[in-house]
């Protein structure tokens, strides 16, 4: 094969002595002086890379290995990839690569020990080694084909590390696949929907000891559950194995497990109750919005039942969800968190074009900037781009190298998004009407409205507040002895003629997640809102729980869950008697408006020059579905140029 001049000679022999050889002696000192300063050949172009032969040894042996460069056409299929943290850069150890000496991390150096066959080579591809690190060109290169150099390998070897110390891997992969068959099973007798199963019968069949179940969350706890280049590499493989020293199990069954949990409240509160913590918030975020997406036929997605759900009733997506979905995660460099997943479906704009360029030479800033312009000129992203604009403080506001239109992918989501393509709002309109242009002084220019002003703004909200476990209520909570929801509705009754089915139909944004206007009667509704203050009163009080209405405790649930999304914001009242759930950085004097084909209304602030600063997305009530511009049509509210700086 012309291609293959980087590699080492073909080996004859399995018993060949450079396996054994030490380097310890005066010899083999003085080779290693003579090898090279580079092990790395550049590569003929974009379409290739680089696939380790690690060659066999024994336990104890030093790592040798050589590199070949293939095309990934002529690769595919003849490797198979691992997905590991690199670890701590500072501790390091050398192996010999191409006949030359080669630093990598332990945490690299054990997963190729445990790898290695004693007896034959075994094809690999890990970035720290198939990569020239110290080339950022070819790094940007090959940064944009990872999701093919997973895709083209014959199996993905997650690594998670050597066993930990006190915690038996064997026995807590075993527990996950158990609970896993038995809630498959108990889902295939009762059909329906996974959300709507019955609590789980008493005695449980779900072994809940405290000590299986620690091993668990060990397991969750590791590193590679929370980096944003694995994410890609699982979601691309065909076959996928969590490696945890010598035990190893699908992947599939992690991510079952969590959506299990997040599916099934009283599963996850038995787990909570036992002092067990799993991530499944962000795995399920992760493979809804992340993984499903990739559609791989046949593949570890859709091996198990609760996954093969989901994958069918996953609905309208976008580049933005993946996006939105990493901001959990962890990256040592801020540009992977748009770079990392390049490789996602939607992040092409034309066949094999990525939506922009990966180059590490530029700052986070560009990036990001760059990556919200490109996304405004994308017609199937642009009219929820704004959206994602989320800031901790208005500090960060005030003082980000950012404008403030620009969503910053390396800061963890505080609050919930209204806007959504599966909800049923239309405040702006049709779609079509959403027409941004980045002026080149780096404003937002839209054609829009403002409409109204923030008069009140209450506290607030936290979602583990207006949840149904008092003992995470906050403390000031317990001291008034009464639900957040009750002291809220009293504050707002002393400010405003707002009535109180107007302010819990605005607490949980008329059910926007249930993608359809007037999924719940008025009836249902206020049902829902009397069984959670009952049910929170109760919890208060101190009284018997074990409510004799099934009924009342569901509806109560159903309140409380979908209150949760008002989580990091507060309830406002505008100058016109409007009541909103609004970004918790709004203030009064703040401004709402419309942006002619978004879905919802936005807080803006009022700058310098005529200009605004973005706050974010809100639910005003009774504009939702497109009321205000009907003042607008009249002639009683002014079209303009909005201008966010």
């Amino acid at each position: 094969m012309q291609c293959l001049s980087q590699c080492l000679p073909v080996r004859k022999s399995r018993r060949r002595e450079p396996v054994r050889r030490r380097v310890s002696d005066k010899a083999g000192a003085a080779q290693l002086a003579k090898y090279p300063a580079s092990i790395y050949q550049p590569l003929p172009e974009d379409r290739y890379i680089r696939v380790l032969e690690l060659f066999p040894g024994r336990e104890n042996d030093p790592i040798e290995c050589g590199l070949r460069i293939l095309s990934l056409r002529e690769s595919k299929g003849k490797y198979e990839a691992i997905s590991y943290v690199w670890g701590d850069d500072g501790d390091t150890t050398d192996i010999t690569c191409n006949g030359g000496r080669k630093s990598i991390t332990r945490n690299l150096a054990s997963a190729l020990l445990t790898f290695r066959h004693a007896e034959k080579s075994r094809m690999l591809w890990a970035d720290a080694i198939c990569i020239n690190q110290g080339d950022k060109e070819e790094k940007g290169h090959q940064v944009q084909q990872m999701d093919k150099v997973f895709e083209s390998a014959s199996h993905v070897l997650v690594w998670l590390g050597l066993e930990p110390k006190n915690c038996d891997a064997e026995d807590s992969f075993r527990l996950i696949q158990e609970t896993n068959r038995y809630l498959n099973k108990f889902f295939a007798q009762q059909g329906g929907y996974p959300s709507d199963l019955p609590h789980l019968p008493t005695p449980h069949q779900i072994d809940f000891s405290k000590r299986r179940w620690d091993g668990v969350e060990k397991l969750f706890d590791n590193a590679w559950f929370t980096r944003v280049w694995v994410v890609q590499e699982a979601a691309v493989a065909k076959s996928c194995t969590l490696n945890w020293g010598k035990q190893k199990m699908s992947v599939a069954h992690a991510y079952e497990l969590a959506l299990w949990c997040n599916t099934k409240y009283d599963f996850q509160g038995i787990l909570e109750q036992m002092g067990i913590s799993l991530p499944f918030g962000s795995l399920t975020d992760i493979f809804w919005d992340i993984h499903s997406r990739y559609a791989i036929k046949d593949s570890w997605q859709s091996s198990l039942p609760l996954l093969e759900w989901e994958l069918d009733h996953i609905k309208t997506s976008l580049f933005l969800y993946a996006l939105n979905a990493a901001k959990q995660l962890n990256a040592s460099d801020d540009r992977d968190y748009v770079y990392a997943f390049l490789g996602h479906p939607y992040a092409r704009v034309e066949g094999e074009i990525t939506i922009v360029t990966p180059n590490y030479g530029k700052s986070v800033e560009n990036v990001y900037f760059e990556l919200a312009s490109a996304l405004l000129r994308h017609p199937r992203e642009a009219p929820w781009v704004l959206a994602y604009v989320k800031y901790h403080s208005l500090d960060d506001l005030e003082h980000s190298s950012l404008p403030s239109w620009v969503p910053c992918w390396n800061q963890s989501r505080p609050e919930h998004m209204m806007t959504n393509p599966n909800y049923w709002y239309r405040a702006g309109g049709d779609l079509s009407r959403f027409s941004p242009t980045v002026r080149p002084d780096r404003c937002l220019e839209l054609d829009g409205f403002v409409f109204d002003e923030v008069v009140w703004a209450s506290r607030r909200i936290y979602r583990q507040d207006v949840g149904l476990n008092m003992a995470i209520w906050s403390r000031d909570l317990m001291s008034a002895r009464k639900p957040l929801i009750q002291i809220i509705w009293e504050e707002v009754s002393q400010v405003s003629q707002i009535s109180e089915d107007q302010f819990s139909r605005a607490l949980v944004q008329n059910y926007s997640t249930d993608w359809k206007k007037d999924a719940f009667s008025e009836e249902s509704h206020r049902k829902d809102y009397q069984s959670y203050l009952r049910h929170a009163r109760a919890l208060i009080e101190g009284e018997d729980l074990d409510w004799e209405d099934v009924e009342d405790e569901r509806r109560a649930g159903v309140f409380a869950n979908n209150a949760k999304y008002a989580h990091n914001r507060r309830i406002v009242i505008t100058k016109n008697g409007r009541i909103g759930v609004v970004p918790g950085l709004t203030r009064v004097d703040d401004v709402c408006c419309i942006f002619l084909g978004a879905t919802t209304p936005f807080i803006i602030k009022p700058a310098s020059n005529g200009t605004y600063k973005l706050i974010g997305d809100a639910y005003i009530h009774d504009t939702m579905d497109g009321e205000v511009l009907e003042l607008l049509e009249s002639g009683q509210l002014k079209r303009e140029k909005l201008v966010i700086s």
